[in-house]
């Protein structure tokens, strides 16, 4: 089943506020954050520029996947692994808000998402 539009209206207004909120505007040349939906899914990303300022492409670093679980009405949340694979934060569990889930990954409790 798709994400639900009501749903990922309701994802997408948190992350715009969230992503244009995050970084001071003093380093918003070298920092910034993005996010892309792909079915029940939507990735946080961290961007930065190219490292030796050649180019326009910033590089994209997966900060934490939310899910939306249609069965429960629920949102979990995932850690990216280094070798790529996304983990349950049961620490976390299941959110009925996409807001409180997203609250849950900037307090970053287990220094999971932002080191």
């Amino acid at each position: 089943m798709a994400l639900l539009e009501i749903k990922r209206a309701e994802a997408e207004r948190d992350l715009k506020k969230y992503c244009a909120n995050r970084v001071p505007a003093r380093i918003a040349d070298k920092l910034r954050y993005a996010y892309r939906f792909r079915g029940n899914d939507v990735t946080l990303f961290e961007e930065r520029p190219p490292w030796d300022g050649v180019g326009e492409k910033w590089s994209q670093m997966p900060v934490a996947r939310f899910r939306y679980e249609p069965e429960e009405n629920k949102w979990s949340v995932s850690w990216q692994r280094a070798n790529g694979r996304w983990l349950f934060c049961d620490w976390i569990g299941k959110k009925a808000r996409f807001c409180e889930a997203l609250d849950e990954v900037t307090k970053d409790r287990h220094c999971t998402f932002f080191g």
